[in-house]
């Protein structure tokens, strides 16, 4: 009897200590998974850091240099991160702060600030399309150009170079424009439309004739003579604006412009692939650059203007 008390003592012991041993071997396992599952986080994480490590210095430098604006976008987005309590700047307040005095980049300009130059960060995102910054007025609105446009089309088939009847006017209206998903941010403005005289030979002089010759409320146009002229650096091309090619950002385009000749009524303004201003039948084929207003509380939130990381808007 003695024994079989001990017998099922032993058994039931041993049934115990069986039961702990595979209570034991559980926890070992959930702990060898938590660490393991651990040091793939860990690695991961320790990964993203060391990939981002140049932009987190770039944002350091910025933050230590008292910038006006200093967007983290571009080190969140390369970690993968989504943050939406990033801060914007209102454009004209953060392109202000931006301003040089000699080489490539943005200018004061009378009440304007103008890109100028050759490499200059002036790409943003708008729409799903890569824009670049033509300039930004007094009221903070930015003019910016659409410059991957492919068709070729007339100035106008009619041999008539009124811009309000041209068929490149048409064009951006009916088809461009209304392609556009988001028309809120868009502002109508009044554009200088009027005839230039091929006598005019500084830059001050032939924005003078533009602002004074006609003008036309429109959404949507092209850039001027003018706009072609402020972009370049070369003094010589300012104060001799049709007879001298001028480089700049734009030099990488060509495009019919919103002017026509006022000495001949089949003939138009167009820049083209040497950088200079020439006047073309109206009936021939170019290229064009459709260009719009983005209104003025437009605010830069993130990106460095670069094409690789276009600015990023918000309203």
């Amino acid at each position: 009897m003695a024994s079989n008390k001990g017998f099922a003592f032993s058994t039931m012991l041993y049934g115990v200590l069986s039961l702990i041993m595979v209570v034991l071997i559980l926890l070992f396992s959930v702990l060898k998974n938590t660490n393991d599952e651990t040091y793939y986080y860990a690695s991961t994480v320790e990964n993203s850091l060391n990939k981002c490590v140049d932009k987190e210095v770039e944002l350091e430098k910025c933050y230590t240099s008292s910038s006006a604006f200093c967007s983290p976008s571009s080190y969140y987005s390369c970690l993968g991160v989504t943050d939406n309590s990033v801060d914007s700047v209102r454009a004209i307040e953060f392109f202000e702060t931006k301003v040089v005095y000699a080489g490539d980049g943005v200018y004061s300009d009378n009440d304007k600030l103008v890109f100028k130059g050759i490499n200059v960060n002036n790409y943003l995102k708008f729409l799903g399309y890569v824009w670049r910054i033509v300039e930004i007025e007094s009221d903070g609105s930015l003019k910016i150009a659409y410059t991957k446009y492919d068709d070729d089309l007339s100035f106008s088939t009619s041999s008539n170079n009124e811009w309000t009847n041209s068929d490149i006017k048409k064009e951006l209206e009916q088809n461009f424009y209304e392609s556009l998903s988001d028309k809120a941010h868009i502002e109508k403005k009044n554009w200088n439309v009027g005839k230039l005289s091929s006598d005019v030979t500084t830059l001050t002089s032939l924005i003078a004739q533009e602002e004074s010759s006609r003008s036309l409320s429109a959404s949507i146009g092209l850039l001027n003579v003018s706009d072609y002229t402020k972009a370049a650096l070369n003094e010589i091309c300012q104060n001799d604006v049709f007879n001298v090619s001028c480089t700049s950002w734009l030099s990488s385009y060509s495009s019919w412009l919103l002017n026509a000749n006022q000495s001949v009524s089949n003939e138009a303004y167009y820049f083209d692939e040497l950088d200079r201003l020439v006047v073309k039948k109206v009936t021939e084929k170019g290229k064009i650059i459709p260009v719009i207003y983005l209104s003025g509380d437009t605010k830069i939130s993130g990106g460095d203007g670069t094409i690789s990381d276009p600015y990023i808007l918000k309203w």
